[in-house]
């Protein structure tokens, strides 16, 4: 199975940091793929808010930064349904937010970030993301869960299976790839031998 270049990153992350960390929240926090990208994740029951940087996108709906999101969401139901994670039943995390490693509620309606660099304010379907002079740093999109699972991929654990582990170690290349290269290989180092052994025979 091919993977896009952005798909080999968050695999590399959940086989890195699936074993240490609890939910998918807690494995892209410890990663910091989305701070790279200038994507905060608010993940809500009552509506998933989706943060993009302003200084990274166009307009609230730039299809590059949902892109990628549609993309992360996409891709995890992709290797639930291949097995190569196992959701673990009954078992949610509860991360405040994710592409900050630190948040927390400062007041109802008002959660901290970055000790007091950041905020996001507001309740429910209307958010807004602040520094701390107040100014708006952030795009802001909103989807339910109906339309957008984000707050149960999030809270959820995984177990990762030997099968994703041993596609990283081999640089993604499936067990066919690595048999066939294996088989290249013993080929090419017959015919060499093959080859010394014929000039051998020419300088008798």
């Amino acid at each position: 199975m091919a993977f896009k270049k952005t798909e080999k990153e968050i695999i590399r992350a959940i086989v890195k940091y699936g074993e240490q960390e609890k939910s998918m929240a807690d494995i892209l926090n410890r990663s910091g793929i989305l701070e790279k990208r200038g994507i905060v994740l608010l993940p809500k029951q009552t509506g998933n808010h989706i943060f993009l940087d302003k200084s990274k996108y166009n307009d609230s709906e730039d299809k590059k930064g949902l892109g990628y999101v549609a993309e992360l969401i996409s891709l995890i139901d992709m290797l639930v349904e291949k097995k190569y994670l196992v959701p673990i039943p009954h078992h949610f995390g509860n991360v405040l937010v994710v592409g900050r490693k630190e948040a927390k509620y400062a007041t109802i309606g008002k959660i901290s970030l970055n000790q007091g660099q950041e905020f996001i304010l507001g309740e429910n379907d209307k958010r807004d993301f602040v520094n701390n002079n107040g100014q708006q740093t952030h795009w802001s999109n909103t989807f339910s869960e109906q339309h957008c699972h984000i707050n149960y991929i999030m809270h959820s654990w995984y177990a990762v299976s030997e099968e994703l582990k041993e596609l990283v170690k081999h640089n993604f290349r499936t067990p066919e790839e690595i048999r066939f290269c294996k088989q290249q290989w013993a080929t090419w180092i017959s015919i060499l031998v093959a080859i010394a052994i014929g000039m051998l025979g020419l300088l008798k």
